[in-house]
């Protein structure tokens, strides 16, 4: 690895589209019942919306698979995640990152990057994500 990580460097940020399919299997491996997950009608009468919400875990979950693919060579020691915001079914959000410290050592390097999920074009942000990566040997 040459100078990667750099403190401010911006991570390429990754895409995903939250798909109805996507909800329901998330129910099923959190065994999560609620029907604002799957059921516009359940969301509307609630009055929070009128599309289902798509599950904290899942978009949370975004934030490891943008990590994986823009630093594969990385693993995640830590991660501290604030769900702020929700992401709906349909939406297309965006994970975005940048590195905000860097610590070398005999061992390898360790990294601190700030990440956000969100949806585009004008999203408010909906998970808001501190990272602790190790490249190369021993944590």
């Amino acid at each position: 690895m040459s100078d990667f990580p750099v403190v401010g460097a911006a991570l390429t940020p990754w895409r995903h589209e939250v798909l109805a399919a996507h909800a329901v299997l998330w129910s099923k491996l959190l065994a999560d019942p609620n029907p604002i997950h799957l059921d516009v009608e359940a969301v509307k009468q609630l009055g929070v919306g009128v599309r289902p919400v798509n599950q904290g875990p899942a978009n949370i979950a975004y934030v490891y698979n943008m990590l994986a693919e823009n630093l594969p060579e990385a693993r995640v020691v830590t991660l501290e995640a604030r769900l702020v915001g929700t992401i709906w079914v349909g939406d297309i959000i965006e994970v975005t990152g940048r590195i905000t410290a860097v610590d070398r050592d005999p061992t390898g390097i360790q990294a601190r990057c700030a990440l956000m999920v969100r949806a585009i074009p004008d999203g408010l942000p909906a998970v808001l994500a501190e990272a602790e990566l190790r490249f190369g040997g021993a944590a």
